[in-house]
């Protein structure tokens, strides 16, 4: 109990020390960088199975503040390996890169912000590192997210943050051609992730 009480105590007074009032701040901006564990599959689990991925990935948001609100947006660019072996998931590997432009709005109260991104996706498709069984390149497009971000202020320029983020690709594109999946296809990515970045 002592330890949690401690933490407790911690937290309202680095809350008290960082506490700023970025109200007087017109703009938002905002970079980081994420480390994360994520889950790939499709909707129904059988078209691609269930396995397990890491994600690296460098972000930058931009915006507007209105009294305590941010209106604004985010690009993400990521890196995501497999970590689950080829061979228990029918020898496929679903590895690739991700980039994703989303609206975003946020609300801040002294040294934490609460960020959410828009469902639908201003621009945003994932790339497969490897091509398909005819040497073509597959990318998923058309996608919606849900995403959340907690940032907590070190100081008055830096944060730590943790975010969930899950997108959904409901579109195929192999070898530039166009293909809508059907909803038991569509290809989920779900990612938490750790944070450290830099605000102003």
């Amino acid at each position: 109990m002592k330890s949690y009480a401690y933490m407790i105590i911690f937290l309202i007074f680095s809350n008290k020390l960082y506490a700023h009032d970025f109200s007087s701040r017109k703009v938002f901006l905002a970079g980081s960088l994420k480390g994360g564990y994520t889950t790939a599959a499709s909707e129904d689990k059988s078209t691609i199975q269930s396995r397990k991925l890491a994600s690296y990935s460098a972000e930058a948001m931009m915006g507007a503040r209105l009294y305590h609100t941010i209106w604004g947006i985010s690009g993400e660019y990521s890196l995501v390996r497999q970590l689950t072996d080829p061979a228990s998931v029918s020898n496929t590997n679903v590895q690739g890169k991700l980039l994703a432009i989303a609206p975003l709005f946020g609300l801040e109260y002294k040294s934490f912000k609460l960020l959410f991104k828009f469902p639908k996706l201003i621009s945003g498709q994932y790339t497969l590192d490897k091509r398909n069984s005819i040497n073509q390149e597959v990318i998923y497009k058309d996608s919606k997210i849900e995403a959340v971000q907690l940032h907590w202020m070190k100081s008055t320029e830096t944060f730590l943050g943790v975010e969930y983020q899950k997108f959904t690709y409901k579109k195929l594109n192999v070898a530039g051609v166009e293909s809508s999946l059907s909803s038991s296809a569509y290809l989920n990515l779900i990612t938490v992730s750790l944070m450290y970045g830099f605000t102003y």
